[in-house]
């Protein structure tokens, strides 16, 4: 049966994770030093990590050999190869007696080693009634026991329930390492790739190495032996940087008429206003790193284009750019609930070039 590469790929070890290294190192750490809580709370957005690293966790928290392997869990003593996990998935199983399930099930001792772990995924999703059963188990946990919730709305959670966890804030993974990570899996693969394509699923991803993951199952299922900058923008519906080149060179030359007809040009193509206005943000994100060299760096391209942003952001008036900016960020707020979107993006433009001065 065929694996998606999000599931073929994921890390079964510490040092396979991406972009969390803060909490791995404190986890690891605990299992080292024999220091596990009772209760851990994981939030962050989805695709960042969250219900892998509950399951190394549990993993090598009642692995034999975990602490020899500084806190990974061995693969091959007994619980490794049994992974006697249990995992609730909140979104579907969210009632109180779901919960009174779990409870009924810590009074047994661990079958294994050390602990009974159980992983409560999507927690912000179980009912009041299952929180409240739930907050006394918490109050008093049995020694052998050990709760992992992960959640993508700590709000939702009541504070009792946060309060008795150690809370772990998952970040978002850095656009370079997830094109990093993507390209480790193409070279094992024996698969060519451009590097700025990679920088392109990675953006497109918002953080999540996941969603990347799955972006890149697509990008390979199109491109035949090699991945190219151009087929990852077919394939995510994405202009080419030069169209935004050109249209920020229309804006300085307060040709209106010329904006509208080049906009209308676009969206004839078959490009959607909503990847006109992605790449339309993207090309002024990159604008305003370009227009001060303590921030050029923050630029993932490759050289040359990122010479291209530098040279067209040189002769912007800077405070216009943050005007500009800000009515950009407003408009993409606004554009969906417009009854007629395409008018909506020409005030837009028309905005931008009244606003956008140069020196």
């Amino acid at each position: 049966m065929y694996l998606s590469s999000a599931r073929r790929y994921r890390p079964h070890l510490w040092h396979d994770v991406v972009g969390q290294e803060t909490i791995v190192t404190i986890l690891r750490n605990e299992i080292i030093t024999k220091t596990v809580s009772n209760a851990y709370l994981f939030c962050g957005q989805r695709g960042v990590g969250k219900t892998t690293i509950a399951r190394i966790f549990a993993k090598a928290i009642n692995c034999e050999n975990s602490i020899k392997n500084n806190g990974d869990p061995c693969q091959e003593c007994s619980y490794c190869k049994s992974a006697c996990i249990f995992e609730l998935d909140a979104a579907s199983n969210n009632s109180v007696e779901d919960i009174r399930n779990i409870i009924d099930q810590i009074r047994f001792a661990p079958n294994f080693n050390n602990y009974n772990v159980f992983i409560i995924d999507e927690a912000h999703m179980l009912s009041n009634a299952a929180f409240n059963a739930f907050l006394k188990t918490l109050e008093e946990p049995p020694q052998n026991t050990v709760f992992i919730l992960a959640t993508t709305e700590r709000h939702k959670l009541p504070i009792t329930i946060v309060s008795r966890c150690q809370c772990f804030n998952f970040t978002n993974i850095p656009i370079d390492k997830i094109a990093e990570h993507i390209a480790g899996i193409l070279k094992n693969n024996n698969i060519d790739f451009e590097k700025e394509s990679l920088n392109l699923i990675a953006e497109k991803s918002d953080g999540a190495i996941r969603d990347a993951l799955y972006i890149l199952d697509s990008v390979l299922a199109f491109c035949n032996g090699k991945i190219t900058e151009q087929e990852v923008k077919k394939i995510l519906n994405i202009l080419d940087d030069e169209v935004y080149f050109n249209l920020v060179e229309k804006f300085s030359h307060n040709d209106i008429p010329g904006i509208i007809i080049f906009l209308n040009t676009i969206l004839e193509q078959g490009y959607s206003i909503q990847a006109f206005m992605d790449g339309l943000i993207t090309h002024f994100m990159y604008l305003l790193l370009a227009i001060d060299v303590k921030t050029q760096d923050l630029i993932l391209l490759n050289e040359e284009k990122k010479k291209k942003y530098i040279l067209q952001a040189k002769n912007i008036k800077k405070d216009t750019l943050y005007d500009t900016i800000k009515i950009i960020n407003t408009g993409s707020l606004n554009y969906k609930s417009s009854p007629n979107k395409k008018f909506f993006l020409e005030i837009l433009l028309i905005d931008i070039t009244n606003t956008l001065k140069y020196e």
